[in-house]
């Protein structure tokens, strides 16, 4: 019985650690080249940013793209950027419902035989999906020439550890940096 018990929780562990990350698209302007690095500032104020006050969404994620460009060979410059950053964070309620249906019966001898019913309940759940996206201009063109969006949902562990949530979504992101053909390490 131990055993059993202990095979159940090897795959409950199993199981939860396969949970898929973030769904991550990018897109480029095949006309730029992203391997030779370059440099970069941010927007001001960001989309992040509330009735010009900078938000702590927004110092987390200047700080995680900061650590993946200048991963990348990319310098960060007060003026005169090759690039500028920007960030979009939208969310969506959902509601979503589904019939759970139950079904039991009961063989009895005799002539009453088989007997038995289906139960149907309905289950609602209200669901917030995030993206965020990472925005890449070129200031002279005025021109989006990379973006690259993490959507998934927003849970409560996400909204309590944002700092940690910010950090692995943007990483998630510059996975799809164009590029990025080799492995650039910690």
């Amino acid at each position: 019985m131990k055993l059993i018990k202990s095979a159940w929780l090897l795959l409950i562990v199993l199981v939860s650690g396969c949970a898929s990350g973030p769904t991550v698209v990018s897109n480029s302007d095949p006309d730029v080249d992203f391997t030779t690095p370059k440099s970069f500032s941010f927007m001001q104020p960001l989309s992040t940013d509330r009735d010009g006050v900078r938000t702590l969404m927004s110092t987390q994620l200047m700080t995680a793209t900061t650590r993946e460009l200048e991963k990348r060979g990319w310098k960060k410059v007060m003026g005169n950027p090759d690039v500028l950053v920007n960030f979009l964070f939208e969310t969506q309620e959902q509601i979503r419902s589904r019939n759970t249906t139950a079904s039991m019966g009961m063989h009895r001898s005799g002539r009453y035989g088989m007997w038995g019913g289906t139960v149907s309940t309905p289950t609602v759940e209200q669901v917030t999906r995030g993206a965020l996206s990472i925005d890449m201009i070129d200031p002279l063109r005025n021109q989006l020439i990379w973006e690259g969006t993490a959507t998934d949902r927003v849970t409560d562990r996400i909204r309590n550890n944002q700092e940690a949530a910010v950090n692995n979504f943007v990483a998630e992101i510059f996975v799809e940096f164009p590029g990025d053909d080799v492995d650039i390490g910690d």
